[in-house]
Parts: structure tokens; C-alpha cells; sequence
């Protein structure tokens, strides 16, 4: 997932994540500048985002499992690749990447 961000994400804070669930795939991804997660900010400004992160972000990086990542709980079905809002663009077994599109 690290690669596939670094190869086709170019703008930085574009991919909100929750880094305590997603810390290694910003580290290999080698550009944690393109994220947006908890500790970029405050825990309100991530809030906001995730509350409406059209506008905001391009993508939403999610953990698949659901009981740990903050993000994936206001989001479940996208964690599962099933939120029709949220095209997956590139999933492993552990993460999900989604694209934020207009509401």
C-alpha cells in the first residue's frame, strides 16, 4: 500500500488517515507529507475532516479491521470495499484505500 501511495499520490495531506492504525503504510511509504492524519493537527481538525472529508481530501486510507481504526468505524462499508460513495482504488488484505468524490 506504502508503494502504491508514493507512485500515484501527489499532493500533500490528499489521503486522510487515523496513523495510529496506519502508521507502516506511511512509513514505507516514504511521503508522509501525504497524509493527513491525528497528529498533523489536532484531534478536531482530524475530526472535521472525517466528518466531511469531501473538499478536503482526495482519499481515505482505512484499516480493515474496523475495531481499532477511527476512521474505518465512521466509515465501515468503505473499510469493506462496499460504500458505493467511496470507489476502492487499491486494497490489501490489511488496508483499503477509497477516493473521496463530491457528495
Amino acid at each position: 500500500m506504502g508503494e502504491w501511495v508514493r507512485d500515484h499520490v501527489t499532493a500533500e495531506g490528499s489521503v486522510l488517515t487515523d496513523n495510529a492504525q496506519t502508521y507502516a503504510v506511511m512509513l514505507f511509504s516514504g511521503r508522509p507529507d501525504l497524509f493527513l492524519d491525528r497528529v498533523d493537527g489536532s484531534d478536531d481538525a482530524w475530526e472535521r475532516a472525517a466528518g466531511d472529508p469531501a473538499g478536503t481530501v482526495d482519499y481515505l486510507l482505512l484499516s480493515t479491521d474496523t475495531a481499532y481504526d477511527l476512521l474505518s468505524r465512521l466509515f465501515p462499508d468503505a473499510a469493506r470495499g462496499t460504500d458505493p460513495r467511496l470507489r476502492e482504488v487499491f486494497a490489501t488484505d490489511r488496508y483499503r484505500l477509497v477516493e473521496v468524490t463530491a457528495p
